[in-house]
């Protein structure tokens, strides 16, 4: 699904009642792409790791902080 398109959809409709449903279900759907992006990111990271990549490398490859890059390769969150 395009979000954006999606939000200017839901956007236009008159009816606010129905237009607050909309946006709630919508922000759910976000949330849980959200949470697989991150899943797979995390497990993105593990492969790297497993592969030799040091975990310096990985926290400049991501922009994490060491802490939380250590974090998801004890798999802890």
């Amino acid at each position: 699904m395009d979000l954006r398109a999606e939000l200017h959809r839901v956007e236009r409709l008159t009816d606010a009642n129905e237009r607050l449903r909309r946006l709630i279900a919508l922000l759910g759907e976000i949330d849980k792409a959200q949470s697989d992006v991150m899943t797979a990111r995390d497990c993105a990271i593990r492969d790297l790791r497993a592969s030799g990549i040091r975990v310096v490398d990985l926290v400049h490859l991501t922009g994490l902080t060491r802490a939380r890059v250590n974090q998801i390769l004890a798999d802890t969150r």
